[in-house]
């Protein structure tokens, strides 16, 4: 029989001594842009605020019950946050540790599991596709659970591949059992792919009727399903109960042919639009590029390991299912670890395609280039000019250091817990006023300021701005300031602005 990985060696063909080296060359350029995008220390924006004031202000063991700010977050990230900023402090860096780790976890795992799925060919455009895409990168250092998520799901897929491929013995089972376990208390995607992987394992030893390893891989499933059980009472229950996260998600739950009236190609071009988000910006010719190298992977792999693809296939059914019941929104940064399990498909299209085509270096070097063109694009771009939201520590700052003794302080309303944060990291100051939520409403604005009429020197702080209708709330505050004073001085950064107000002088 043959073997799907041995290597062949046609004429131009890629050699397998330069295919290790550009992979361990790929898994340091995956490290070095995470590492970089963890040492630019950016300021916290306001999802991650939430998120780290529920991890400063309670108690490891307030953290089991349901978070403050309408928040979500798997209680075993919660519990290494809460180590981290116990040990190193409250800063950002500190808070931003964890995710590191699961990023460049996720990398490595990200490899081995491209070895044992992959062909040869396969394994170091996949390794060089983790390293440089983008999301993966930018999460690897956000104060939020997706590199967790993305680190357990390939640990998963990994360990229930080379567990398939084994004799099931009560040794192997146990591990796998305790490894789902936990699992599922650090990544809420976990469940979706405990539940594909256990569904396939279960078939396939019931098809070949091997029923002791049935019934040990059974007892696998079942704990898993008793520490599901565990988490949905201790957690989950309470996030299905919180409407304020079911509206804020509501764009992402799957839309439905009745009662709605959609059409069954509405529906179906909504899940198309999802599944191209995974490999980047929607009907772009890259990523219609990266459809096209997906289906040739899934057919390459249908072929030589079908076995993941009925893993994958699974857990992706299960996920869309607890999407349609509202229980999981299909956002871009929920699906972050579908982008690294996509990578995979796509890695081996572009194998396949190349051992058709490839009959040159130099045919290689322009089909290498196609594919990564994008990815480095991008990588380059964040590190001209990497993402910043609500950049509003230099504008706290600055306030600070231009502040003159009985100056008043009026804090936007959606900036009110980034700046919770930063007063308690760098205190010292008197109470700020935070304004109300007014929206584009300006008379609501001018009642809101008039507690503040007549103070000489007061300083404005604005980040998180919302926009509505292609108007923001910033502009309309600011407008209602200028109409009660004079503006004396100003200080812009990415997603955040500071404003000093002489509330005197009209």
């Amino acid at each position: 029989m043959n073997d799907p990985h041995a290597v062949s060696n046609p004429p131009g063909a890629i050699r397998p001594t330069f295919l290790n080296l550009w992979t361990w060359f790929a898994i340091a350029v995956g490290v070095v842009l995470r590492v970089l995008s963890y040492l630019r220390d950016r300021s916290l924006w306001y999802d991650e605020t939430l998120l780290a004031l529920n991890v400063l202000h309670r108690s490891a063991r307030e953290l089991l019950s349901p978070l403050s700010y309408h928040q979500a977050s798997p209680v075993g990230f919660l519990l290494l946050e809460k180590l981290s900023s116990g040990i190193f402090g409250k800063t950002e860096l500190a808070l931003r540790l964890a995710p590191l780790v699961f990023g460049i976890t996720a990398l490595c795992l990200g490899y081995r599991l491209a070895i044992l799925a992959l062909t040869p060919r396969a394994v170091p455009i996949a390794v060089m596709l983790f390293a440089l895409n983008e999301p993966l990168v930018y999460y690897s250092s956000e104060v939020k659970q997706y590199s967790c998520d993305t680190a357990v799901a390939l640990l998963v897929l990994w360990t229930a591949l080379r567990f398939s491929r084994r004799e099931v013995c009560w040794t192997s089972a146990w591990k796998f059992a305790l490894l789902g376990c936990l699992a599922l208390w650090f990544s809420y995607p976990a469940a979706f792919l405990l539940a594909g992987t256990g569904t396939v394992l279960l078939f396939s030893l019931w098809r070949r009727k091997q029923w002791a390893s049935f019934g040990r891989v059974g007892g696998v499933v079942s704990a898993w399903a008793g520490s599901f059980l565990l988490l949905y009472l201790f957690s989950l229950r309470h996030l299905t109960q919180d409407a304020v996260l079911r509206d804020y998600w509501r764009a992402y739950f799957p839309p439905v042919i009745f009662p709605s009236g959609g059409s069954l190609w509405f529906v179906v071009s909504w899940f198309v639009d999802r599944w191209f988000a995974l490999l980047g910006q929607p009907f772009t010719v890259a990523t219609i590029g990266l459809a096209a190298l997906f289906l040739v992977g899934l057919w390459s792999l249908l072929q030589k390991n079908t076995e993941l693809v009925w893993m994958i296939g699974a857990s992706s059914l299960v996920t869309v299912v607890a999407a349609c019941l509202h229980r999981y929104p299909l956002a871009p940064r929920l699906l972050l670890f579908a982008v690294a399990i996509s990578i995979l498909f796509v890695a081996e299209g572009a194998a396949r395609v190349a051992g058709k085509i490839v009959r040159s270096s130099a045919v290689t070097v322009v089909f290498l280039t196609a594919i990564f063109a994008q990815p480095v694009w991008m990588a380059a771009s964040n590190l001209v000019a990497p993402k910043n939201p609500d950049d509003i520590r230099p504008m706290f700052l600055y306030i600070r250091a231009h502040e003159n003794p009985g100056d008043r302080l009026y804090v936007y309303q959606a900036a009110q817990y980034q700046y919770m944060y930063y007063a308690e990291l760098y205190p010292e100051r008197g109470e700020a006023a935070i304004g109300s939520e007014c929206g584009l409403n300006a008379a609501c604005y001018a009642s809101d300021l008039e507690r503040l009429r007549g103070a000489s020197r007061l300083w404005i702080l604005i980040s998180h701005n919302v926009v509505r209708d292609g108007r923001d709330d910033g502009s309309v505050l600011l407008a209602e300031l200028d109409k009660m004073g004079l503006r004396l001085d100003e200080k812009r950064s990415s997603g955040a602005r500071a404003y000093l107000y002489d509330l005197g002088k009209k």
